[in-house]
């Protein structure tokens, strides 16, 4: 069965980048991806468009080539743009061997600060090709939901659902959606697996006033066996009025 791969790299800068690389479906020369990268210094995650320069996949061995150019990034102000690093990079992913992975940033102005071989390059998850496919929105992340991210990872520490705790992958999720006039707040808002954040906007996982999740049938049975699990109770009562709002 072929599967889709989360890939996370740290580089040489201090920001880290991840990407969705997935073996049933060939990119071509001249395909887009999106990628995307956190930037620890100004804790935001900022999101790419990449065009694929090379692809191969042989044998579990991923090699691919990644173009980030400013005319195909237009989502990016002027000013963002002067600031983000543009350039190329080769990604080599060993599903057999795992600590052979690499990953080598080569940057258009020459900046040997940036340029280089990444500090690690590593496959954080491997799902089925049956789990949904996710959409990339492009958008630079608001301050003040990165500092109420910061707040949350200090009080929650975890995914409200899985109890995961790799910090990396945890999302702020909104119950009602900042589009919507939703508020940074104890109130509206809780730590998600990145993925769970995703399938939660879209409809596809539901919390139901008293905690219990819901997962739509379309999802594969990994994600079906968090049907039933309830939220913990501290956060359940944070959260309970806007969850009532959103379920009306």
């Amino acid at each position: 069965m072929s599967r889709k791969h989360l890939i996370k790299i740290d580089w040489l800068c201090g920001s880290k980048e991840y990407i969705w690389l997935d073996e049933s479906k060939q990119l071509k020369v001249g395909d887009y991806i999106s990628t995307v990268e956190y930037w620890s210094d100004e804790n935001v995650d900022v999101e790419y468009v990449a065009k694929c320069k090379s692809y191969q996949f042989d044998d579990g061995i991923y090699q691919i080539v990644l173009s980030y150019e400013r005319e195909d990034n237009n989502h990016f102000s002027k000013h963002e743009k002067e600031e983000v690093c543009w350039g190329e990079s080769l990604i080599t992913i060993d599903l057999k061997n795992r600590k052979a992975n690499n990953a080598h940033w080569t940057d258009d102005e020459d900046d040997k600060k940036y340029g280089g071989d990444a500090k690690k390059c590593s496959i954080l998850t491997s799902l089925p090709d049956s789990d949904p496919v996710f959409e990339a929105v492009y958008r630079i992340a608001r301050p003040e939901q990165s500092i109420w991210r910061r707040e949350l990872l200090r009080i929650y520490g975890k995914c409200a659902i899985t109890g995961e705790n790799t910090w990396d992958v945890l999302d702020l999720a909104h119950i009602t959606a900042a589009s919507k006039g939703g508020k940074c707040s104890s109130e509206n808002s809780l730590l998600l697996r990145t993925d769970l954040h995703r399938l939660f906007d879209r409809g596809l996982l539901k919390i139901c006033n008293d905690g219990k999740v819901e997962i739509d049938e379309s999802l594969s049975d990994d994600y079906k066996a968090l049907n039933g699990k309830k939220l913990d109770k501290k956060v359940l009562s944070n959260i309970s009025s806007s969850l009532a709002e959103r379920n009306k």
